[in-house]
């Protein structure tokens, strides 16, 4: 992974399913498209149909962690290359439902914290390092009954273990904790005080004309 030095900003959030993800990144574009910045919402995996492909291929097949970590990785490559870095070259705000550190939480406890943060840092690609990583952090708990309250079924995920790993990236300083347990208003304005600072301190150049801020909505993707 390497500091860019584009005139764009990349923001990832992570989390265990049902920490809010969805509703921040959907809060975090309104506010830079409210700036009058270009905006794009990507996932990992996913962000681009080869991507998601992939992201299909892992959850319709029984792979083991050491497979599975490959394909995220494939799949990351093609959508730095391909769509992050492109974007950001540009002067376009990335927001990534998860990021590279999503497979030290998912897969380090099969394979190994720091084998599988290895991996993450030595991708052979051009790796952006966000300038913004967030967590969102819940008790498994709460996650579960905001999960059933939308009518999901439970994957019975260990998501102690991927918390517990999430901690380990933050006590590292690889991201920073949000404390996502409060109403959704309240964890938005938590959001909003760190996000403030890196999009709001973008080059003018990166601003587009009022007149071409019009009406327009969220991307494509579905994100978890």
């Amino acid at each position: 992974m390497t500091t860019h030095a584009y005139p764009g900003r990349y923001i990832t959030l992570h989390g265990i399913d049902g920490c809010g993800k969805s509703l921040i990144s959907q809060k975090m574009w309104s506010y830079a498209r409210a700036r009058r910045k270009e905006v794009i919402v990507v996932r990992e995996p996913g962000g681009l149909p080869q991507a998601e492909a992939v992201r299909e291929l892992v959850k319709g097949g029984n792979y083991s962690p050491a497979a599975q970590l490959m394909l995220m990785h494939a799949a990351r490559c093609e959508l730095y290359e391909k769509v992050v870095v492109p974007a950001l070259k540009l002067g376009k705000v990335v927001i990534s439902d998860r990021g590279a550190l999503c497979s030290v939480a998912y897969q380090g406890g099969d394979l190994g914290f720091d084998y599988v943060l290895q991996s993450v840092l030595s991708l052979p690609t051009e790796t952006p390092i966000p300038d913004l990583t967030l967590w969102l952090d819940v008790s498994p708990k709460i996650a579960e009954e905001r999960r059933k309250a939308r009518g999901e079924d439970d994957d019975h995920a260990n998501w102690n273990k991927v918390r517990s790993s999430y901690r380990r990236l933050c006590a590292l300083g690889l991201l920073e904790r949000v404390d996502a347990e409060s109403t959704p208003e309240i964890v938005e304005s938590r959001v909003v005080r760190k996000v403030q600072d890196v999009i709001d301190g973008m080059s003018e150049s990166t601003t587009l004309p009022a007149l071409i801020h019009h009406n327009d909505t969220l991307g494509s993707f579905n994100i978890d």
